[in-house]
């Protein structure tokens, strides 16, 4: 009985010893099989960190990227502004400097323009009996303010109505400077001491003043173009300080860039003659003259010449003198 006993106690030290072994092999294998999923976790967690950071630092790529073509644009836009600021300033100026002229010719104009009240008390006090022509210009002012002024133009019912200068010396002078001596535009309405007297004896006067778009000056010029304004401005006026001359337009051309007194030697028959031949043959269109241009070589003449936009082209009003005060 005992020896059953001790054989069952014995199977069942080996079943458990068996049991314990297999335990402990599951637990190993377990173990292992723990390590094994511990490794590829954490090769998983390493790519992934890995990744992260390869994307985190494409990312900043970019930003720095994007952020230095955003300061990019900031400086062109900085830029940019700064330009049109200057630009729009620049045009500021230049209107206000163009206004500035304007008020000042307008001034003038008030201030050189005799009343009839004016004529009437300076009649009454000549005792002399020859009766003086009636300057209606007051040029003892004008000249106070400047001794270049001549001679006045003017045209009823238009802008024109400016004093005319000459600088004792330089033919271009007036060109960039105002009858004040300020420099640029809109410049003078005058003539060039080199080619013309101020007695306005001469064969052919030219008569030089700027084509503003503000239609100052002679940027009016243009409406001879048209029939009807022609006919409505047909006369035009010039004051001295001794005379008054009325002078009739004749032609309206669109003309070659010539210097028409040193071109053509207008002081003598020969050269005025040429020149007056030239304004039918030697123009562009557009063009007028009158079907009844036929005057003489003794016949004086005035030529308002200005701009047109086309440097190597003047544009020409022509009026032949037809009164003489």
């Amino acid at each position: 009985m005992q020896d059953k006993d001790s054989e069952e106690n014995k199977k069942i030290q080996k079943k458990s010893r068996s049991f314990e072994e297999q335990s402990g092999e599951t637990a190993a294998s377990a173990g292992e099989t723990g390590k094994v999923s511990a490794q590829k976790n954490s090769g998983v967690k390493a790519a992934e960190d890995s990744a992260g950071n390869t994307a985190s630092a494409e990312n900043k790529a970019k930003a720095g990227g994007s952020g230095k073509k955003n300061g990019k644009w900031k400086v062109l836009f900085a830029l940019s502004l700064a330009v049109l600021i200057i630009a729009l300033a620049v045009i500021a100026a230049y209107y206000v400097k163009l206004g500035n002229a304007g008020s000042s010719y307008e001034e003038l104009a008030s201030a050189a323009h005799i009343s009839e009240t004016q004529e009437t008390e300076s009649t009454t006090e000549e005792t002399s009996t020859a009766a003086p022509v009636d300057i209606p210009i007051d040029f003892e002012t004008l000249q106070a303010e400047n001794e270049d002024i001549y001679a006045w133009i003017y045209i009823a019912d238009t802008v024109i109505d400016y004093p005319i200068v000459q600088d004792p010396e330089d033919d271009e002078y007036y060109l960039n400077h105002t009858v004040d001596h300020v420099s640029g535009y809109p410049g003078s309405i005058y003539t060039e001491p080199t080619y013309n007297s101020k007695d306005m004896q001469d064969n052919v006067t030219v008569i030089y003043g700027h084509n503003m778009r503000n239609d100052t000056m002679f940027g009016s010029l243009s409406e001879y173009k048209d029939e009807e304004y022609r006919e409505e401005h047909s006369e035009i006026i010039i004051y001295t300080t001794e005379h008054i001359y009325t002078y009739e337009v004749f032609a309206v051309v669109t003309y070659t860039n010539w210097r028409i007194p040193y071109h053509f030697e207008v002081d003598t028959e020969e050269g005025y003659a040429e020149f007056l031949t030239s304004l039918q043959t030697d123009h562009y269109i557009p063009s007028w003259t009158s079907d009844t241009y036929d005057f003489s070589t003794d016949t004086r003449i005035i030529v308002l010449s200005t701009c047109n936009g086309n440097s190597s082209q003047r544009f020409l009003v022509c009026a032949a003198l037809v009164s003489e005060e």
